[in-house]
């Protein structure tokens, strides 16, 4: 994989980025609009939409929807430029496996600690 760029000028730049690592605006935009692949318009709107000077825009679900799928390849430039131009730290991404994982063992917790409180007051569960 090609190395990522450290920094993006702006927001433009790291979806850009994601985007590339996607396969660029084609598959994306179709991805994006299955409507407008049929007339291989969605790469059009996507390259639009990635103007600054132009007047339409990604939408914010679109723009998470891009960082997800681009996060699962290993991109996170449009979460890095967030963070840092909030004045956050870098981002530090979590596989879905280990988000399902700590769910997992919330869940075991819960159960547990409602198992304590139940035998406490003498109620069955």
């Amino acid at each position: 994989m090609e190395q990522a760029p450290l920094f993006h000028d702006d927001e433009y730049d790291a979806i850009r980025d994601a985007v590339r690592v996607l396969g660029g605006n084609k598959p994306v935009g179709s991805w994006l609009w299955p409507s407008l692949a049929i007339n291989n318009k969605a790469g059009e709107k996507l390259a639009q939409c990635l103007n600054p000077d132009h007047a339409q825009k990604l939408s914010f679900s679109e723009i998470l929807a891009i960082s997800r799928k681009s996060a699962e390849k290993g991109c996170h430039s449009i979460a890095t430029y967030v963070n840092r131009d909030g004045g956050y730290i870098d981002p530090t991404w979590r596989k879905p496996e280990d988000i399902e994982d700590e769910a997992r063992r919330e869940f075991v917790k819960a159960v547990t600690y409602i198992k304590g409180l139940s035998k406490q007051l003498g109620v069955a569960i």
